[in-house]
Order: structure tokens, then C-alpha cells, then sequence
């Protein structure tokens, strides 16, 4: 079939189109192409003018959309937002999985303990997530276990307030396996006056300095 310097061919059941330029389909009186340019190998969705093998210009936030309709059947899409963020999104569920800012890289979704945003293909159930806005909380087994904040290091608690705060019990092979050591000689308290330990137990020797206060009174050390 001809039309203008083109031609329609079927060949065994097979449609071709042939033609000298483009080959469009639009809807009449709007902007809606399919364009098909055979010297450049282009097609074009949305545009008259594709510049790359597929070229898709929508403003709807629609984009491209991936399916499956049997086992696991759940569709994708891929966009433009109206910010310019490339986006991932989960149609099916209409969430927002994933997007890419040219200024600020790529940003995934903050999940929870249960469903951290940042886990693994072999451990979906532990990863690290974003709880509150300037926090990151790591979980296993879909539980919190740790939490740092700009105050610190939480284990056990979701609050810190020390760089480094282990809620619960423990001891001191867990937390070093040899001697527990200041980082600086005879600057660090351990304890304070509002946060005091109640019992210390010790099955050596205890040494001591010359100052030593036993319920708020100075103790005297003999010497020998």
C-alpha cells in the first residue's frame, strides 16, 4: 500500500512500514507522538524529534512503566518528577523507592527496623534506616540494636546522651577483652556526681590515689 513516498507492506503476517523521513502517529489536535525515524534508528514517545535510540518526553509524572503480571507481579516505574529528580517508583503500591538529584546524588527511601532501607539481597530483615531526620538506626532480625545520633552512639538505647551509651547489661569482655584504659593519664572521671555507679565489684586489688571520698566524706589512707 502506498501513501505519499512511503509504503505499507505485510509480509507472511509481518506489518512494515517504509518511508523517506519519519513515520508518526499522533492524536489529532494534540501534542501525542509515536515517532519512528528510520535513518537515525530513533523512536520518539511524546516528541517529533527523538535525539537518542528511545526518547520519551512526558510531563505527568507517568514515565516508563516495567510489569509483571504473574508470580511476584508488581509494576515499576521509572520518571522526571517536577523537581528534575530522576525517580523509582513502585506503582502498585504508589511508593516512592528511589531518586537521583544531580546536586545531591542518590537518596533512598529511610524504611524502619522491620524494613530497612539499606539491606542486603541475603538478609532482607537487617540493614540500616533513617528513623528521624539526623539519625541512622541499624537493625537484625527487624530489630533496632543500635542508633547514632549527633550526640552519639546508642546501643541498646534510641537516645544517647554521650558519644557513646550501652543501655542493659553487660561486661567488660564484651566491651574490651583486655584492660579498660583512659585515653588520657589522670583526666577522665569515670562517673560523675549526677551519674554514679551504685556498686563496683572487684575480685583484686583495688589501687587508689590519695583522694578518695566514701559518702561524702574524705577518707584518710594510712600508708602500709
Amino acid at each position: 500500500t502506498l501513501f505519499g513516498d512511503g509504503f505499507i507492506t505485510n509480509n507472511n503476517g509481518a506489518l512494515s512500514l517504509s518511508a523517506s523521513g519519519n513515520i508518526t502517529a499522533s492524536t489529532t489536535g494534540a501534542n501525542t507522538y509515536v515517532v519512528l525515524q528510520p535513518q537515525g534508528g530513533f523512536v520518539g514517545v511524546g516528541t517529533s524529534t527523538p535525539a537518542s535510540p528511545l526518547h520519551i518526553i512526558d510531563n505527568s509524572n507517568n514515565g516508563i512503566r516495567i510489569q509483571r503480571t504473574s508470580a511476584g507481579a508488581r509494576s515499576w516505574g521509572l520518571t522526571v518528577n517536577s523537581s528534575g529528580y530522576l525517580e523509582v517508583r513502585n506503582v502498585t503500591d504508589n511508593a516512592l523507592t528511589a531518586y537521583f538529584n544531580p546536586s545531591t546524588g542518590f537518596r533512598i527511601i529511610a524504611g524502619d527496623a522491620s524494613s530497612p532501607g539499606y539491606a542486603f539481597t541475603g538478609d532482607t530483615l537487617s540493614g540500616m534506616f533513617s528513623p528521624v531526620a539526623g539519625s541512622l538506626g541499624f537493625s537484625t532480625t527487624m530489630i533496632e540494636r543500635m542508633r547514632l545520633t549527633s550526640t552519639g552512639l546508642g546501643i541498646g538505647t534510641t537516645a544517647p546522651s554521650t558519644k557513646l551509651e550501652v543501655y542493659g547489661d553487660t561486661s567488660s569482655t564484651q566491651i574490651y577483652s583486655g584492660n579498660v584504659l583512659a585515653r588520657v593519664n589522670n583526666t577522665f572521671d569515670l562517673g560523675s556526681a549526677t551519674r554514679s555507679w551504685a556498686n563496683i565489684y572487684a575480685s583484686g586489688t583495688a589501687v587508689l590515689g590519695t583522694n578518695v571520698t566514701v559518702g561524702g566524706q574524705s577518707v584518710c589512707l594510712a600508708s602500709g
